[in-house]
């Protein structure tokens, strides 16, 4: 910078050395205005060159692999000695039970090998049977049934119904306690951000409440099993977009019971699925198999 700014203000001329002396004419003070203007001259200084930031790229995430399997059949599963329904049965594990899982298998459907009390084994993956999510069960010495609900979930019970809560939708945060009764079969047209499933016990289906307001028009009726019971699950869309859900079940003579499921769909359905897959009361069924 310093030599070019230096050859750019000598003098240029044909005239002798000892025209050197003179003032400046205009082509010289010219010059010497654009080198002043371009950084040159006796105050100019190096500009520095802007130095680059890399911008951090994030790592993608990385879903850590499932460490916990949960029994949801409702009379147990085969503990296999190979991931096969042909392999030898090693024993079967109760509904509700938590088992450390070491490694999975993707031939005949999916098959998780468990770590059982006294050996290791294989357990069908099949949807209804087993599960990675976390689950707790509920059981009650005054309602005839017994079933598995999601860890995030809560539930009361107020005889003959019991309740169960999920966490906000929006939020995702679980429901604190509360002290309020359980909400009335018959209120599933109000919209809420909780997906809420009540199951009601009677001695008949015709002693069950009623379960859906009159303003309110069917519009999907699916065949669903209930613990061996092949029945109707019932769809209705409330004025505010929201599923409401009923399902009526007659174990056998004297007991019925009635599920409602209410809430934001997606919320609501799967759980609504998580119940019946895992409903069991104590009679009523006979000649039952252990899957898988």
């Amino acid at each position: 910078m310093v030599e070019t700014c230096a050859r750019t203000l000598q003098p240029q001329g044909r005239g002798p050395a000892r025209h050197a002396g003179r003032a400046l004419g205009r082509p010289a003070l010219l010059l010497l205005t654009v080198a002043l203007l371009s950084g040159c001259g006796p105050f100019s200084h190096p500009r520095p060159t802007p130095s680059r930031t890399a911008t951090p790229v994030p790592s993608p995430s990385v879903t850590p692999p499932p460490t916990q399997l949960t029994i949801l059949a409702p009379d147990g599963v085969n503990m296999r000695a190979a991931p096969s329904l042909s392999a030898k049965v090693l024993g079967i594990i109760a509904q509700g039970v938590q088992l450390p899982i070491l490694q999975h298998s993707a031939t005949n459907g999916g098959w998780w090998e468990v770590q059982g009390q006294s050996h290791t084994g294989w357990v069908s993956g099949a949807v209804g049977l087993t599960s990675t999510a976390s689950f707790q069960s509920y059981a009650s010495s005054v309602l005839s049934f017994t079933v598995l609900y999601p860890s995030a979930w809560t539930y009361q019970e107020s005889p003959p119904t019991v309740a169960f809560r999920g966490p906000a939708a929006s939020t995702g945060a679980s429901p604190g306690p509360t002290a309020t009764a359980a909400p009335s079969a018959a209120s599933g047209s109000g919209g809420s951000a909780n997906p809420t499933i009540t199951v009601t016990q009677a001695p008949s289906l015709a002693a069950l409440p009623a379960a859906v307001p009159p303003t309110l028009t069917l519009f999907a009726a699916t065949p669903v099993q209930v613990y061996g019971v092949t029945v109707l699950e019932r769809r209705y869309i409330a004025p505010t977009g929201q599923l409401l859900a009923v399902v009526r079940v007659a174990a056998h003579r004297g007991l019925a019971f009635q599920v409602v499921a209410r809430g934001p769909l997606a919320a609501t359905a799967a759980g609504l699925q998580t119940l019946l897959e895992t409903f069991r009361f104590p009679i009523g069924k006979t000649g039952a198999t252990k899957p898988g």
